[in-house]
């Protein structure tokens, strides 16, 4: 969908009902690989419901911001608002994805405290591969949401929604590869992990 914004001539249509909803669904996407991420962490904890509790509010508390900052009508002083119908976003967006960048940092840093401190001398493929990918993923995303932020702030505003659609290709394309490396780590016999 937002291929086809980036191509849609308007016209005089009105393309506002269209916009809400390729917004509310890259949204949803993002909850839902956040969350995906959030129950990584907590079943990298060994399921305590401590780093559960944290990691939901403060996820919460980051969501309930950048809702705030991209639905409400606040005037934060920053120049540079595109026309409704042209795919260019507002220089305010920036502040989402920065705030989208601190959690992944949040999050890896948790996995990386995790990791050192319960199964630092594991040598479970299983771990690993939840180690390992985990930080890739948030490692990519990250990266991706920091040139997102330098490329809004930066560049001109036409090129504001460059790494929308890969943004969105990069989560799913890193939480099929989790979800397939967790799929082989599992089907490994437990003999060969144990000598690894």
């Amino acid at each position: 969908m937002t291929s086809y914004s980036a191509i849609k001539t308007w016209g005089t249509q009105d393309c506002a009902p269209f916009n809400d909803a390729v917004n509310g669904i890259h949204f949803l996407g993002i909850l839902a690989s956040e969350g995906l991420l959030i129950f990584r962490v907590y079943a990298f904890s060994g399921n305590k419901k401590a780093y559960l509790t944290i990691l939901l509010s403060f996820g919460l508390a980051i969501l309930v911001t950048c809702v705030i900052l991209s639905a409400a009508p606040i005037n934060l002083n920053i120049p540079g608002v595109g026309p409704p119908c042209v795919l260019e976003g507002a220089r305010s967006s920036t502040l989402g994805y920065g705030l989208l960048m601190f959690f992944e940092i949040v999050l890896m840093s948790t996995t990386v405290f995790l990791r050192y401190r319960h199964y630092l001398g594991s040598h479970s493929a299983l771990v690993r591969s939840i180690y390992r990918d985990g930080l890739l993923y948030m490692f990519c995303i990250m990266m991706i949401s920091m040139f997102n932020v330098i490329i809004i702030a930066v560049l001109p505003l036409s090129y504001s929604e460059t790494l929308n659609t890969p943004q969105i290709v990069a989560h799913s394309v890193l939480a099929s590869r989790i979800l397939f490396n967790l799929q082989v780590s599992a089907e490994r016999p437990l003999w060969l992990d144990d000598r690894s």
